[in-house]
């Protein structure tokens, strides 16, 4: 479910931030290369322990620096809603 997610934000020209257990950040680059030139997504992948509250909070963070903010969170990891968005001024 988490690629096909990844794949609809980058096929409408949003850049994406995701996680997984295990990851090398690459996942995307060939799909990245069948978009329009005109799409300038990007996807930059990150392995992060979801049940550790330092990991997410540094990853959300990186993800914020990297792309200027954060629209959007699709949490497949509910411990996710309870470590990180637990309190307004994290949003």
């Amino acid at each position: 479910m988490g690629r096909q997610m990844v794949e609809a934000f980058l096929l409408e020209g949003a850049n994406v931030s995701y996680s997984a257990r295990t990851t090398n950040g690459a996942e995307f680059n060939d799909f990245l290369k069948t978009l329009p030139a005109t799409n300038k997504a990007t996807a930059v992948g990150t392995a992060l322990d979801v049940s550790s509250k330092a990991a997410l909070e540094d990853w959300v963070k990186a993800s914020v620096e990297k792309f200027g903010g954060l629209d959007t969170v699709i949490a497949n990891g509910m411990v996710v809603l309870f470590l990180v968005f637990d309190r307004a001024s994290n949003f």
